[in-house]
């Protein structure tokens, strides 16, 4: 009785007690992501026990923002591991994907989840500033994964996105949204990227960790000043669980050296943001992301809910 009630008192303030899993994390089960049944490993995130009701829901509701003003956009997904994010915005628009992954584990998985779904393809490629051979080593955690730029146990080939362009300018037409997920790399992608978004002037969409980007021996802030300088005016914050925080505009550049110092060495309640930011040209998805996710926020908190 007194542990049931202890139970019920930690989980009242988010916090859940279980038995220790020694299932093999790299272990191949079946969930389903939205409304579709995906292949992926005992460790992904999308196969924890428990899960925030609204994680990753935002970005199927930018998209959805986009294709409604260019109806046919599609959509850039670099770091798309399982294709977890393909499942997420296949639920609210039925958008062409071009899936980017370099890992050959992921990429096997990716390939056989997306045969469900039409207008996806897959490219197995790693991406970064420019075409290169690297030194590092791949680390794994909990369905994710880094490049280690600290050691040297591989020799990996990078590409870049700008080349990915040239190289199948058939695919990439009207690529109007960019998510960069990929652990510290998101900047040197972006970086490789700049012909790309100059011409197709996508909704960007990234994750933003000072610790991952200083890992990987960038300095966030100048990232700032990048997109900046390429006509992002808009910025849109969310936390780590999906939950929008702020916008501001890039000119101001006090909150976003604020934001960055907030999550310096992945110390903080909030280890890391996405940021979705927005060309001057676009500012009516810019305000009609943030009235939506406004009202989102004021309906109810982002519950942390059991992930049967």
């Amino acid at each position: 009785m007194i542990k049931k009630l202890f139970k019920k008192i930690l989980q009242s303030i988010g916090i859940q007690i279980s038995l220790t899993d020694n299932t093999d994390p790299n272990q191949i089960t079946e969930k389903k992501i939205g409304n579709y049944i995906m292949k992926l490993n005992h460790s992904h995130i999308h196969n924890s026990k428990f899960i925030f009701e609204n994680y990753d829901k935002n970005l199927s509701r930018l998209v959805k923002s986009v294709k409604q003003k260019f109806a046919d956009s599609s959509v850039i997904d670099v770091g798309a591991n399982i294709g977890d994010s393909v499942a997420i915005i296949k639920q609210l628009s039925d958008v062409p994907i071009i899936c980017i992954e370099g890992d050959d584990k992921y990429f096997k998985l990716l390939n056989a989840n997306i045969k469900q779904f039409d207008n996806v393809v897959a490219i197995n490629s790693f991406l970064g500033e420019k075409a290169e051979i690297i030194d590092g080593e791949l680390k794994y955690d909990s369905g994710t994964l880094k490049i280690d730029l600290s050691a040297s146990n591989n020799k990996i080939t990078i590409n870049t996105l700008d080349d990915l362009f040239i190289q199948n300018e058939h695919l990439f037409k009207n690529c109007k949204f960019l998510k960069i997920d990929t652990d510290g790399f998101d900047f040197k992608i972006l970086k490789g990227a700049v012909n790309l978004i100059r011409r197709q002037n996508p909704v960007l969409f990234f994750e933003y960790s000072e610790q991952h980007l200083r890992e990987a021996g960038d300095d966030g802030l100048l990232l700032f000043e990048m997109i900046k300088e390429l006509g992002y005016k808009y910025l849109a914050y969310y936390d780590h669980t999906g939950r929008f925080m702020l916008s501001t505009n890039s000119d101001n550049v006090s909150l976003s050296n604020q934001m960055h110092n907030y999550i310096s060495n992945y110390n903080s309640v909030i280890p890391y943001f996405d940021i979705a930011a927005f060309q001057a040209t676009d500012q009516d998805i810019f305000e009609q992301t943030i009235e939506e996710e406004t009202k989102i926020n004021r309906s109810g908190p982002n519950k942390l809910l059991y992930n049967p």
